[in-house]
Order: structure tokens, then sequence, then C-alpha cells
């Protein structure tokens, strides 16, 4: 087993996403262009953010009234609903 160290300061996730994105790069023979790296990784700690968000969110759903449990579902579903429209335009090359 080959064992690669890990790159600094992010979380498994955020850089199990990059090594993946890196990845399909190479496979298509993109070059990575170093004045964006910064800034994907910039997106990707954002992401990390967000699941991690949800998690807290996670623990407290079951302590919510009813009413409360409605009003959240309703803003994850505006939510859900921007972050799938982002993911189509992402695998659609950003256009």
């Amino acid at each position: 087993m080959v064992v690669r160290p890990r790159l600094p300061g992010l979380s498994w996730s955020a850089e199990r996403v990059i090594l993946n994105i890196i990845a399909r790069m190479r496979a298509t023979g993109a070059e990575i262009i170093m004045g964006t790296s910064g800034e994907l990784i910039r997106l990707i700690n954002y992401v990390d953010d967000i699941t991690t968000t949800l998690r807290r969110i996670s623990a407290f759903v079951a302590a919510m009234e009813s009413d409360e449990k409605k009003r959240l579902a309703e803003s994850l579903k505006v939510a859900g609903n921007n972050l799938d429209a982002l993911v189509v335009r992402l695998e659609k090359g950003g256009q």
C-alpha cells in the first residue's frame, strides 16, 4: 500500500475532492493553473464548512418544534435546489 502525505490544512473530504479534480484534469490532458488553485482550495473549504453546518443542524432537529422543522425544511429545499443547479452547471463546464 502506498501512503502519500496529506495536503496541509484540508479535511479528508476536501482533500478527496481536490484529488478527484486533479485526476480528472490529468485524464483529460488539462493543465492545472497555479493561479486558480488557491481559489479552488478556498471554494472547497466553503463546501467543507457547509457540510459541517449541515451536521450541526442535523444534531438539533430532534429538539425542534414541528413548525420550526417545516420552516427549516423549506429553507433547505431552496438551498438544495440552488446546490443542484450549481452542480449541473459545474458538470457542464461552468456554462
